[in-house]
């Protein structure tokens, strides 16, 4: 006797479930691998300069402070002044040099790389990540993004190769502000502070700030330093550690959720496993039938997903660029680890007697 049972929208909620489980999955990947290309673009974009963080608050004139710390012979910047973007409610985070690194340190994409000369002109001039670029204000003369309400030109877009740690930089040159964005910027640094970023090898940077020290310790809130500079003294980014934690927690939600529908499968068909069994079906035969049926699910399963790979980085998670070799990889791990799972979790509940033991309780 032949049994056939088909169970068309349990095979539709597997699917279902094990591709917001591969989403998860996929997401976590990614973000693991972002979390990693910003750190390793951190490392490279330092060229081995340390640095040191000074949050002061600031008693007087902001332009005063600026300039009482600045040096030719360190590249200094003012980390993550929120000023106006776009219009007067648009407030976005930018960075401004004091002095042009040299080498400029980000790779430009589109544009000059930034030089003194470059900088020297009338024009105020800004340099944008390759994210901005839908922002920006398109002239015969150029592009031109607004801050503060001032037009900057843009001499320059930045990226990185393959994360998206720099798509949405805003740079921005102390000596080149407009008088509006250099009003705003001092006073943001009376009312809040101000945080200055010093970077270059480690003894000069030490002698640099052991020579200013004495002008600011009055009004320093707080100093971060990077690992060089004291072995048991540095800062650490928490938001990349929160990163990697919730990418740890989605890996874990997707393998759970990957059991949870392998377990609802075997709930749902325990009696037909039961009857299979009344009618002299051995273990070894439903688990052959199972097997096939379930190579079945997983190369199809498999190829939705390969097919959705090329998609998902921008449908699903809004990330321009992809590496298609990771994406795969990611995609073949996945697909391996589901297939183990729904190969062994099932064999191992019909050889303990998980499944078996449904006979009775069916009272077949």
């Amino acid at each position: 006797m032949k049994i056939k049972v088909r169970y068309p929208l349990l095979k539709l909620g597997m699917v279902i479930g094990i591709g917001i489980a591969y989403l998860s999955f996929v997401f976590a990947g990614k973000m693991v691998r972002e979390e990693h290309l910003e750190s390793r673009d951190v490392k490279n974009y330092q060229r081995e300069e340390e640095t040191i963080g000074v949050s002061l608050r600031y008693e007087g004139d902001g332009t005063d402070i600026i300039h009482t710390m600045d040096s030719e012979s360190v590249t200094e910047y003012i980390s993550s002044i929120p000023l106006y973007a776009d219009t007067e409610e648009t407030s976005c985070l930018m960075n401004v040099y004091l002095h042009l690194p040299e080498p400029f340190p980000y790779p430009v994409t589109d544009g000059l790389v930034p030089t003194k000369e470059l900088l020297a002109g009338e024009e105020p001039v800004i340099i944008l990540g390759q994210g901005v670029k839908p922002d920006v204000i398109h002239k015969e003369t150029g592009d031109y993004y607004k801050v503060c309400g001032e037009e900057y030109r843009v001499i320059a877009y930045v990226s990185s190769d393959e994360s998206n740690s720099l798509d949405y930089v805003r740079i921005l040159f102390y000596d080149c502000l407009g008088e509006k964005t250099k009003s705003d910027i001092d006073y943001f640094a009376l009312t809040m502070g101000i945080t200055l970023m010093f970077r270059s090898d480690t003894v000069d940077l030490i002698e640099y700030y052991q020579e200013k020290q004495k002008l600011v310790d009055d009004r320093v809130e707080q100093i971060s330093y990077s690992q060089g500079i004291l072995e048991d003294s540095y800062s650490v980014d928490n938001s990349l550690v929160d990163y990697q934690k919730y990418a740890y927690l989605l890996y874990i939600f997707s393998l759970v959720l990957i059991v949870m529908v392998i377990e609802l499968w075997i709930l749902k068909r325990k009696k037909e496993f039961a009857i299979r069994r009344a009618v002299g079906y051995s273990r070894y035969q439903i688990i052959g039938m199972l097997s096939q049926e379930l190579i079945k699910t997983i190369v199809g399963i498999g190829g939705i997903l390969l097919l959705l790979q090329f998609l998902i980085p921008k449908i699903f998670l809004g990330l321009e660029k992809s590496n298609w070799l990771n994406d795969l990889v990611l995609c073949m791990i996945f697909v391996g680890i589901t297939f183990i799972l729904l190969m062994i979790y099932p064999i191992y509940k019909i050889m303990t007697g998980g499944i078996v033991a449904s006979i009775q309780d069916k009272g077949v």
